[in-house]
């Protein structure tokens, strides 16, 4: 659950990608205290953070994104997940790194009340 639809993947891949411009965090453009952003597809986000970039002036070079959460497994998944991000970022998949991993069931991710990601994103200038 969530205020938008609650994707945190993307939600912290939007964060990532925004603070790399030095732009602020998801919060700073789609505060979740206005209704207009309740149950929003986190498409619309990612696709504002990639406009960003491009208005600025760069590319992304690559993102790594780390997924914990003690169920359900996802590595039947994470080509998919990489694909997916890649064709929407328009980069290559090999510039998307996605994993997963538990917390040995400690903590509220891991007696599965919640999932945390973790992403990095670097950016090059566009120079083409």
């Amino acid at each position: 659950s969530g205020h938008s639809d609650g994707d945190a993947v993307i939600h912290a891949l939007v964060d990532s990608m925004l603070g790399a411009l030095a732009l602020g965090d998801i919060g700073t453009f789609f505060p979740s205290n206005e209704k207009k952003w309740k149950n929003a597809d986190s498409s619309i986000f990612l696709d504002f953070a990639k406009k960003k970039i491009i208005d600025y002036g760069y590319v992304i070079s690559n993102t790594d994104i780390t997924i914990v959460l003690q169920s359900p497994y996802l590595k039947d998944y994470i080509y998919d997940i990489r694909n997916s991000l890649a064709t929407t970022l328009d980069i290559t998949i090999s510039s998307v790194s996605v994993k997963a991993t538990t917390t040995d069931k400690l903590g509220f991710v891991g007696k599965n009340k919640g999932v945390v990601a973790l992403v990095s994103t670097l950016l090059m200038e566009n120079v083409g």
